[in-house]
């Protein structure tokens, strides 16, 4: 019995119902990567956004403290 062979006409089929659906689950797992790329982006953006945030509040306050203890210094008022 002889195989059967492939021939040009059957590579240009249209897609079917199964091919259809096999593009609707890459695009939607496409999008579903993307979102949780970006929720974890936007959390690690809000941990840094706190950490910097933190350091200035530091950072003004020791200013503020050399500020105050230099004018002290010069006899002028606060």
């Amino acid at each position: 019995m002889p195989m059967c062979r492939r021939t040009s006409n059957t590579s240009k089929r249209e897609p079917g119902p199964s091919s259809t659906r096999l593009q609707l689950l890459i695009i939607s797992s496409t999008a579903g990567v993307a979102l949780i790329g970006a929720g974890v982006t936007a959390y690690f953006m809000r941990v840094l956004l706190n950490n910097q945030q933190a350091k200035t509040k530091r950072w003004r306050k020791q200013l503020r403290a050399a500020i105050a203890h230099k004018t002290s210094e010069k006899g002028e008022p606060t």
